[in-house]
């Protein structure tokens, strides 16, 4: 039997303020402004760091996933990038000051990228998505300079020709938009490989950025609904998500707040489930 706690102390190796342990996931509590500030100073860097977003979603699906909960575990830092954690931080009395939208991080990212003569990569979503993001931003950003933009979608040989590229090319930030946990688990195992000094998982941002996506108004996204507006909008492919998905995240919320219990996935809980176990 593995106890919680011993997962409570493999946390994060570098960070600017002390993860809290949200269900077991070390969660930075960061200001926009200084997650933007955490994000240049790491680019200025040498050593890769690896920053990943979580939300509902996320969370139940590194309670199925051990390799992605690895994952989690292993990275310089995992924020908060959604309103179901942000509340669920405070239920556990545990607040942080924000949730923090990967897109609305973008733009003071992208500036202070231009403003300091920083470098990006954008890897991810269908072809031509990373490209089309890229040109607008270059023309919202005109001193940003991209290195490279490319589709998410490649075999185990164009992988190669890839990392071989982004190594070439050595930019100071990468973006990788494939999807969680796909995206995670590819920075996770390709890391060190790359040699990027910061490399942020985006999910669909790029989408948002190239048009292809309609992201909602603000006024969703300040309350907190901004699931409510994807599944209206894409009914067919996060219906399952979120009106399967949130009620278990609120459930194992529950259970962890109501029953004070140090909850933890099943494979955690017996040493012989293989590294790939599913509920």
């Amino acid at each position: 039997m593995i106890r919680s706690t011993e997962y409570e102390t493999a946390t994060p190796t570098d960070h600017s303020t002390k993860p809290i342990d949200f269900l077991g996931i070390p969660l930075s509590g960061w200001t926009k402004e200084e997650f933007v500030e955490w994000v240049v100073d790491r680019a200025k860097g040498t050593r890769p760091s690896t920053v990943y977003a979580v939300n509902a979603s996320s969370v139940n699906i590194a309670f199925k996933n051990r390799a992605y909960w690895d994952a989690l575990q292993r990275c310089e830092a995992v924020y908060c990038d959604g309103i179901s954690v942000y509340w669920g931080c405070k239920l556990l009395k545990k607040p942080i000051p924000e949730k923090l939208t990967t897109t609305d991080c973008l733009d003071p990212i992208a500036a202070r990228c231009a403003d300091e003569g920083l470098s990006m990569y954008i890897l991810g979503n269908a072809p031509g998505v990373a490209q089309k993001a890229a040109q607008r931003m270059k023309e919202k950003y005109p001193g940003l300079l991209i290195k490279g933009a490319r589709s998410g979608y490649f075999d185990q040989h164009e992988e190669k020709e890839l990392l071989a590229e982004i190594k070439r090319l050595k930019p100071d930030v990468l973006w990788v938009g494939m999807g969680n946990p796909i995206q995670e688990l590819w920075v996770d195992r390709c890391r060190h490989q790359l040699q990027v000094p910061i490399i942020l998982t985006c999910g669909g941002m790029m989408e948002i950025i190239a048009g292809q996506l309609k992201r909602p108004p603000r006024w969703i996204t300040d309350n907190g609904f901004e699931w409510a507006f994807r599944l209206c909008n894409q009914p067919l492919h996060t219906w399952k998500r979120y009106l399967l998905g949130n009620p278990v995240f609120v459930g194992r919320l529950a259970m962890h707040a109501f029953n004070n219990s140090s909850l933890v996935p099943r494979f955690l809980q017996q040493q012989d489930l293989p590294s790939a176990y599913e509920d």
